[in-house]
């Protein structure tokens, strides 16, 4: 099962959050509205979900000091380039 997980958790998670951002226009607006930011999960303890950095980090802001993968936060930028498509 960890397996099939291991290589499916991205795509997984980017329907998952694809159909939340469709479903709710506040959210929608909220995530469109960030343009074309880099958007990161600022989250130490997780670097393949998150940055590897805490938010009150003076490097958080700093793509390059990034210590880990940031699959959330390319999943939302994903999400959001779709939800520009869709309108």
């Amino acid at each position: 099962m960890q397996e099939v997980w291991d290589t499916e958790q991205v795509d997984t998670m980017y329907s998952i959050v694809l159909e939340k951002f469709k479903q709710s226009q506040d959210l929608r607006s909220h995530l469109t509205n960030t343009r074309e930011k880099t958007l990161g999960e600022a989250n130490v303890k997780d670097d393949f979900w998150g940055v590897g950095l805490p938010l009150s980090s003076r490097n958080i802001l700093d793509v390059s000091t990034w210590k880990g993968q940031n699959q959330l936060g390319r999943i939302l930028m994903k999400v959001r380039d779709a939800l520009k498509k869709l309108s």
